[in-house]
């Protein structure tokens, strides 16, 4: 005698001997997958790193990443600190003391973060140019017991060109000029100044003790962002005697 078995075959879990099974419908073992698909979501991706800029004194820079992938968020970092919003861009004023700046950025998700290569930020001064349009000495401040001037006040009238803006100083010079053979001895550095254009603003300096009498005065006039000197002039001292 032969006996055939017959059996209806369903699916169930293959890892799990004790996965219910539904048989022909029969029972109260009835099999439902609650297993639900996971999105993937790939690591963000740059494609384009923000670059090298170089910009003159006074304007924007500017930087910019490019970078795949979904839900991103932008953290950038100047110099090691975070700066700047949650943008694909970041940009800020150029002045000379950001001049040689590092520049990236972060770019995150979920499934993880990048960092983008580094640049560099040059700062180029402002073209300026200016004059010394007059300096004279105004008044004595004092005279010795021989009767010589122990200092004056020097009035220095500069002017910018172009209505520009710029940041100067003085470095004041001296020699003695009744042999015509003295060499130029630096005497003085005068804090800084902003001027605008040529608003005829006089800059006043007091020399205090050692003016004489046949002494000449040079005067730089400096910028003070690049240390260039943008006018020269020389005046000579003759004093009044003491009335």
């Amino acid at each position: 005698m032969c006996c055939v078995f017959l059996f209806e075959c369903t699916t169930g879990d293959r890892d799990n001997p004790f996965d219910p099974v539904n048989i022909s419908g029969v029972g109260t073992g009835d099999y439902t997958n609650n297993n639900t698909t996971t999105p993937f979501i790939a690591p963000p991706r740059i494609t384009g790193h923000p670059k090298d800029e170089v910009v003159t004194e006074g304007n924007i820079a500017m930087f910019s990443v490019v970078a795949t992938g979904s839900g991103l968020s932008y953290q950038w970092k100047r110099n090691g600190w975070d700066k700047g919003s949650n943008s694909k861009s970041y940009s800020y004023t150029a002045t000379m003391s950001r001049d040689g700046d590092s520049v990236w950025c972060v770019v995150s998700n979920s499934a993880g973060s990048v960092t983008s290569n580094t640049a560099i930020l040059t700062v180029e001064p402002e073209e300026i140019s200016g004059e010394i349009y007059d300096a004279n000495f105004v008044s004595v401040i004092d005279w010795d017991n021989d009767g010589f001037p122990e200092g004056f006040t020097l009035n220095i009238d500069p002017d910018i060109d172009n209505d520009a803006t710029a940041v100067i100083y003085f470095k004041i010079y001296q020699r003695y000029s009744y042999t015509g053979t003295s060499t130029w001895t630096q005497i003085a550095t005068t804090p800084t100044l902003t001027v605008t254009g040529n608003a005829e603003e006089y800059y006043s300096y007091n020399f205090v003790g050692g003016i004489c009498c046949y002494w000449d005065y040079g005067i730089e006039m400096v910028n003070n962002s690049n240390g260039l000197i943008l006018d020269t002039l020389t005046i000579n001292a003759h004093p009044e005697e003491k009335p």
